[in-house]
């Protein structure tokens, strides 16, 4: 099947190089949502503004179906630039044209769980089969990321050189750092926490969801904490919104725009964290399946042995931690704030410019 589907992508390909030039054209490519992602955004703004003579076209779109792939496989093939978040079909599979610039803008801002490449064979991962089959993370000019912490992690998952992985920042960094999207104390009175949980693909995962937001609002008592859960949207967890009438739900708010209401945000491994730490949040892990991640998909950083005095498998040590740093506010002696400034680029500010500007020096 793999074979089948590899083999007519790539001819589709074939073809409509052979009938289509290329064009000076942007193509943005996303299977991660039906609508273009906040960096995304950003970025097709300063793109317009940068690179008017060059024209821009998107494709997104979660559900493949044939139109959308003959669609994307034109793009692809007529377009000098291809930027995506994610893995694509369209890209990876065939044997693209050397001057086609391909740009990966992975989609988080580090990598605390394995993934892709790294993630192939395990319970949680891809088959092989299929990873090879389809070319996983193939035909990339250039991935980029948020920080040199993500090097390691990016050469294994995308099986690329070190070379290929440029630091620029993303763009939702400039977005985070902006004077209006500084966080305010949201409630003066209650103590709020975001619980913002890592993507979980298999549907028994809302159920481990339940239990895990149940064990937090028991812990925290409702007149001292404002428990706000936004689990990951395409998440089977997502749909857990009226279980629990101790936790508020925001299944339709992005977390990057729950931040600002937060006093301590928790996760587990999510890359939440580090967009948290960098606007000075204070991150917490809640890890009590921590154990079963350490074996699929694995973790390119144990939070548990690395963060030790902030990371909790049960849920009242968390509530006792927070309300011994509301005494003695020894939250920034835990390391992780010093971690972050580290694993990020140095200076995050003008992250989408550098990106254009790096296009622009790959193009001219």
């Amino acid at each position: 099947m793999y074979a089948v589907t590899a083999f007519l992508i790539k001819t589709l390909y074939a073809v409509l190089a052979t009938l289509f030039p290329m064009k000076n054209r942007i193509v943005l490519l996303s299977r991660q949502s039906d609508s273009a992602s906040l960096d995304f955004r950003l970025l097709k703004d300063c793109l317009k503004k940068h690179m008017p003579d060059w024209s821009l076209a998107e494709s997104y779109h979660r559900r493949q179906t044939l139109p959308g792939i003959l669609r994307d496989v034109f793009l692809v093939a007529s377009s000098h630039v291809c930027i995506l978040d994610g893995y694509h079909p369209a890209v990876s599979i065939p044997k693209v044209k050397q001057e086609l610039l391909v740009i990966q803008l992975w989609h988080a801002m580090g990598a605390i769980k394995r993934f892709g490449w790294q993630a192939v064979g395990l319970k949680t991962g891809r088959p092989e089969r299929m990873a090879k089959g389809l070319s996983m993370h193939a035909n990339y000019s250039a991935v980029i990321a948020a920080g040199k912490g993500c090097i390691p992690a990016f050469t294994e998952a995308f099986r690329c050189s070190e070379e290929s992985i440029v630091v620029l920042g993303l763009p939702r960094m400039d977005y985070l750092l902006r004077e209006d999207k500084l966080p305010p104390r949201s409630s003066p009175d209650k103590i709020t926490l975001l619980y913002v949980p890592t993507f979980r693909e298999r549907q028994s995962d809302a159920k481990e969801m339940e239990t895990y937001i149940a064990q937090l609002a028991s812990a925290l008592p409702a007149d001292t904490y404002n428990l706000l859960v936004s689990a990951h949207p395409f998440s089977s967890a997502a749909q857990t919104t009226n279980n629990n009438n101790s936790a508020t739900y925001a299944p339709h708010i992005p977390s990057i725009d729950l931040l600002k209401h937060a006093d301590y945000v928790v996760t587990d491994y999510s890359a939440i964290a580090f967009e948290a730490a960098l606007i000075r949040k204070k991150v917490l892990f809640f890890v009590p399946d921590i154990e079963t991640y350490r074996v699929s998909p694995g973790l390119n950083i144990d939070i548990e042995v690395s963060f030790p005095h902030i990371s909790f498998r049960l849920a009242e040590d968390l509530e006792l931690f927070i309300k011994q740093d509301s005494i003695q506010n020894h939250y920034e002696k835990a390391g992780f704030w010093e971690f972050c400034d580290d694993y990020l680029i140095i200076n995050p500010e003008g992250s989408t410019e550098r990106i254009v500007m790096f296009i622009e020096e790959r193009v001219f």
